[in-house]
């Protein structure tokens, strides 16, 4: 098709309207690219914050389930020790060895109505968390029981 037959049938158009359409495709297959580009990133970066986020939980798992067991051995030693050596000689074991240190913070030792000591940092104080639900649920369990922390209401740290 001659040059002039070309350019008849866009005569109606302005002269700069070839330089539109270049511009107008270079500018739409540049968007495609980027937008290609730009859902890829995210994509990798969701795997990747995914692959981190179970890094980060299983590092977690690994050290609650040490500080769990930590807490477990410590309570199942006070137990053995006051049964074969009685509720005061166990207190001052727990205060002279100080056992409630670290994880724990401090450790009440109580009698079968939920009267005793509560040995800590500050001391030695005396506790009644008897009238407790998780207090009597533990006393009416045979087992090992480590129940939530609860607020003493002598001095208003957790026991």
């Amino acid at each position: 098709m001659p040059r002039n037959e070309r350019t008849r049938w866009f005569s109606f158009l302005p002269e700069w309207w070839f330089a539109g359409l270049v511009a107008a495709v270079l500018l739409g297959g540049t968007w495609l690219i980027y937008n290609r580009q730009v859902t890829s990133l995210n994509q990798r970066a969701a795997i990747d914050a995914l692959a981190g986020a179970d890094h980060l939980a299983t590092s977690y798992e690994g050290d609650v389930t040490a500080s769990l067991n930590l807490v477990r051995s410590t309570l199942r030693l006070v137990a053995a020790y006051e049964i074969d050596n009685g509720f005061a000689r166990t207190v001052d074991l727990i205060d002279r060895n100080q056992l409630y240190t670290g994880l724990i913070g401090n450790i009440a030792l109580v009698d079968a109505s939920g009267n005793g000591v509560s040995i800590g940092p500050t001391g030695r104080i005396p506790v009644r968390i008897g009238d407790r639900p998780n207090v009597r649920a533990a006393l009416r369990s045979n087992t090992l029981t480590i129940g939530a922390p609860v607020i003493a209401r002598s001095n208003g740290h957790f026991v």
